[in-house]
């Protein structure tokens, strides 16, 4: 076998390998919910049952759906705490409600998303983040 039969075959089965790691790679960034494919947005608990860090890391935020018993102001940080950037602030009169769908393109967040809401806010719903194309 002449140097360039070997060097093609061993061409050959590098791009097998890295085609196996593409295929590898793209099934693992698939995000799930109990097993099953996430193919629209992720909802996540807001307010009472959620959690003031609904996301740590990038993500894309594309509505909510919000409702409070007392008059509430929230906003959507850019942040793991208090300190980050606004991305969203949710007004909701006492007894209403604040829903809003933004498509699938959404707003892009970098650092995590974080609910920052007065003490004693007492409100709940989901706040929806896009799914991983």
């Amino acid at each position: 076998m002449s140097l360039q039969e070997q060097l093609a075959q061993h061409l050959a089965h590098v791009i097998e390998l890295v085609e196996t790691d593409h295929e590898k790679i793209a099934a693992a960034l698939v995000q799930t919910n109990n097993g099953n494919r996430l193919r629209a947005a992720r909802p996540l608990p807001a307010g009472i049952g959620g959690r003031p860090l609904l996301w740590a890391g990038a993500g894309r935020l594309v509505g909510w759906a919000l409702t409070a018993t007392a008059t509430t102001t929230i906003t959507l940080r850019d942040s793991r705490d208090t300190t980050g950037d606004a991305i969203a602030s949710i007004a909701i009169a006492a007894g209403g409600s604040a829903q809003l769908w933004m498509g699938p393109g959404g707003v892009s967040f970098g650092e995590g998303l974080f609910v920052d809401a007065a003490i004693g806010s007492v409100f709940t719903g989901s706040i929806w983040l896009g799914a991983v194309d």
